[in-house]
């Protein structure tokens, strides 16, 4: 059987090379490259969608201030002492986690 390049293949799924290299010699991607510079780990962040998905499901749709106390509690439970969330931090969260809390949360942003 014929093998296929790295460049090869990178164009056939339309990635660049140099990811696909990277990957295949362990490279993290971003997101996982980054998470210990989180205030949540990606367990935490499930803990609190849930919460949000659950919240959502008795006709609430929690504010901004509501999830960043949550995140603040789930933090604190499991040890992690935090003194404040940063500024951005409830904006990156929504993004990370778009696909599943989209229509649960407040339109408004406070």
């Amino acid at each position: 059987s014929a093998t296929l390049s790295i460049n090869k293949v990178a164009a056939l799924y339309g990635v660049p090379a140099r990811t696909l290299s990277g990957r295949l010699n362990g490279r993290q991607d971003r997101h996982t490259a980054h998470e210990d510079q989180q205030l949540l780990t990606a367990a935490q962040e499930t803990i609190l969608v849930e919460w949000i998905i659950r919240y959502s499901t008795w006709g609430l749709s929690p504010r901004k201030t509501l999830v960043e106390e949550m995140a603040f509690r789930i933090a604190d439970i499991q040890d992690v002492r935090i003194y404040r969330i940063g500024v951005h931090w409830y904006e990156r969260f929504v993004i990370r986690q778009s696909s599943r809390i989209s229509s649960s949360l407040s339109v408004t942003l406070e």
